[in-house]
């Protein structure tokens, strides 16, 4: 990507689940925010047209809740609608004709991986390519694509400036820092029930759980244990950060008291927490400990949505958030060991922290941190 706003949106996978959970409502976000003006060409091969395409539209914005007629009526004023094949010459010569006079196009894939490289190559033989950015969403799901993110951004030092690129090679310093996986320090997962779903494979080793030990070898992080875990059919939805300080050499309380060790606990989804945890002195006369948890929320309605903050930088030419082609290689340099070696899968039930052997990832350490349903204080 470069750092020339865009002066169109195109986006695949028009009709599917993806873009009315997500891209309908981040884009009438951002018309209805205002400023947010250039065409919006949705691309679909299920024989709709932009009637039906507006109508999708419509439904996705008022299930996402308060719906703005005027609003919508502008978001639908921008909508174009291209159908066929995405491969197909004729089909992208219909998206050229589409996108008009625009010289700097967005091409958002909302499509499946394996018909990435084939969509991106008919782009660029039709002209569609040319000076425009394409994105795409969801490699390898959770722990390459988002959780070595959070990773990077926890662990990367201030970047020397507030341009894009400058916040780029600091993540890739981090990245490159990054030692590949050890597949004796990760377990994988799978949720009992999963074969059955529809669509997977009885004997499918795809994992629905991972639990792993990072290492980062740079001065600052040699010898700190990084902890991962990532699941799904967990007791509950969230992604959080516990941030563990070390014990100091001597206690203040009693020593034969088994206490937590003070910490910082950053919640980033599906609210904004931060909680900073320390023990203090319980009341009477002995030096006795208790763990208290210090708690600050965001809580803002007007705060925007994930998505509609990937596409409003997106749109705007802002690389900061996004992974670059180089950092994308120095993470599936971290994971690759672990996908080639053929580790197994181990059952584990639904609703629970995944299977029991995780808890050996993090053995001689602190055990592992279960994120718990926040609960807002009373008024």
């Amino acid at each position: 990507m470069n750092d020339i706003a865009s002066d169109a949106f195109v986006f695949f996978g028009a009709t599917g689940d993806l873009a009315y959970k997500k891209i309908f409502p981040a884009l009438y976000a951002m018309v209805r925010r205002g400023g947010f003006h250039i065409p919006v060409i949705g691309m679909a091969r299920a024989g709709w047209n932009l009637d039906k395409l507006k109508a999708r539209a419509r439904d996705s914005v008022r299930h996402d809740g308060d719906f703005d007629e005027e609003s919508f009526a502008k978001l639908a004023g921008l909508l174009r609608y291209v159908d066929g094949d995405y491969t197909a010459p004729d089909t992208l010569t219909k998206l050229k004709s589409a996108l008009g006079q625009a010289t700097s196009p967005i091409h958002y894939l909302a499509i499946p991986p394996s018909m990435f490289a084939s969509v991106v190559q008919g782009l660029q033989n039709s002209g569609c390519a040319a000076n425009a950015r394409v994105i795409v969403d969801a490699i390898r799901d959770v722990v390459q694509n988002h959780l070595l993110q959070v990773v990077t951004l926890l662990a990367m030092d201030a970047p020397a400036g507030r341009d894009p690129r400058t916040m780029q090679a600091e993540k890739l310093r981090i990245f490159r820092a990054m030692r590949p996986l050890d597949p004796r320090e990760v377990v994988r997962g799978q949720f009992r029930g999963y074969r059955a779903e529809q669509g997977v494979a009885p004997d499918s080793q795809i994992e629905t759980f991972a639990a792993l030990h990072l290492r980062i070898d740079t001065w600052r992080w040699s010898g700190v244990p990084f902890y991962i875990r990532a699941g799904k059919n967990l007791p509950i939805t969230a992604t959080e950060v516990s941030v563990t300080l070390q014990r100091p050499p001597l206690s203040i309380f009693d020593p034969g008291e088994l206490l937590p060790a003070n910490y910082f606990r950053l919640r980033l989804s599906p609210e904004v927490v931060i909680g900073a945890g320390a023990l203090v002195k319980r009341g009477g006369e002995d030096m006795h400990g208790e763990p208290v948890e210090l708690i600050a929320r965001h809580n803002s309605a007007a705060e925007k949505s994930p998505y509609e903050r990937l596409l409003a930088d997106a749109v705007r030419g802002d690389t900061s958030l996004f992974t670059q082609d180089d950092c994308v290689e120095a993470a599936w340099r971290v994971v690759d060991p672990v996908l080639k070696c053929g580790l197994p899968v181990i059952e584990y039930e639904p609703g629970t922290w995944g299977p029991a052997a995780a808890a050996a990832i993090v053995a001689g350490a602190e055990t592992w941190h279960d994120p718990q349903i926040e609960k807002s204080a009373p008024c």
